[in-house]
C-alpha cells in the first residue's frame, strides 16, 4: 500500500505543480513517446509473465482466474497483477495526455493526466487494503472450499453429519479447521481414533492450505 500511495502522491504533486507552473521551455514529445513505448514494453512483458504464472494457479485450484485472483490469500498475486496492470493503464493515461497536448498546445493535458494516474494509484492501494486485511484479522475459507470440506467429512458411513464447521486462515498458505462431527453410536473407540486421522489427510489432501485440523466428535 506504502509503494502505491508513495507513487500516487509524487504523481499527482507533480501534476498539480505543473498546472501552477507550467514549463516555461518546450519539451521533446519524441522522448516522451520513446520512454512511454519502452516502460510499456517491460511492464507488458511482466505482466504476461504473471497473468501465466496465475494461470497456471488457477487451474491447479481449479477455478476460474478471475475467481482465483479474487479469493487467492496470497498478498503477492493481487499486489504483481495489480501493480502491473496498474502501470499499463497509467502508461495509456500517460500516452492520452501527452497526446492531447501535444495537439493542442495545452500542457494540461498533461498535468492532467499525472493527476489521472495518481488516482488510479490510490484506488488500488485500498482495493489492496480491503483484500489483506482479511488475512490479519482472520478470514474464513471461500464457500467452494469449505463446501469440500465437509462433502469431505460427510462421506465416511460412520458420520451421521456435520453438525458446526469453522475455517479460518492464518496465513497466505494457512488454514485452521474445526469440525463438531456426530458420529454413529455403533463406533469403537478404537475406530474414532482411525476416521479422526483419516478425515485429517483426506481434509488436506481436499483443499492443500489446511494446516492445522481439529474434530470434535459431539452428538447432537
Amino acid at each position: 500500500m506504502l509503494i502505491f500511495l508513495a507513487g500516487a502522491v509524487f504523481s499527482i504533486g507533480e501534476g498539480v505543480l505543473r498546472l501552477l507552473r507550467p514549463p516555461t521551455k518546450e519539451e521533446s514529445f519524441v522522448l516522451a513517446y520513446a520512454t512511454i513505448a519502452f516502460a510499456f514494453l517491460a511492464e507488458g512483458t511482466s505482466f504476461v509473465r504473471a497473468i501465466r504464472q496465475t494461470r497456471a494457479e488457477a487451474r491447479e485450484a481449479g477455478v476460474p482466474l478471475l475467481k482465483h485472483v479474487r479469493q487467492s490469500k496470497d498478498p503477492t498475486v493481487k499486489a504483481v497483477l495489480s501493480e502491473d496492470a496498474t502501470d499499463l493503464v497509467g502508461l495509456l493515461f500517460a500516452l492520452g495526455g501527452i497526446g492531447l497536448a501535444q495537439a493542442t498546445g495545452h500542457d494540461a493535458w498533461d498535468s492532467g493526466a499525472a493527476i489521472l494516474v495518481g488516482c488510479l494509484l490510490v484506488v488500488v492501494a485500498v482495493q489492496l487494503g480491503r483484500d489483506t486485511k482479511g488475512l490479519l484479522l482472520g478470514e474464513a475459507a471461500p464457500h467452494a472450499e469449505r463446501q469440500r470440506l465437509r462433502q469431505t467429512i460427510e462421506r465416511h458411513p460412520e458420520v451421521v453429519g456435520v453438525r458446526e464447521l469453522k475455517t479460518m486462515y492464518v496465513g497466505p498458505e494457512s488454514l485452521v479447521v474445526a469440525a463438531r462431527v456426530d458420529l454413529d453410536d455403533g463406533v469403537a473407540a478404537g475406530r474414532v481414533e482411525e476416521l479422526a486421522a483419516q478425515i485429517d489427510r483426506e481434509l488436506r489432501a481436499a483443499v492443500p492450505t489446511v494446516r492445522e485440523v481439529f474434530l470434535d466428535p459431539t452428538g447432537r
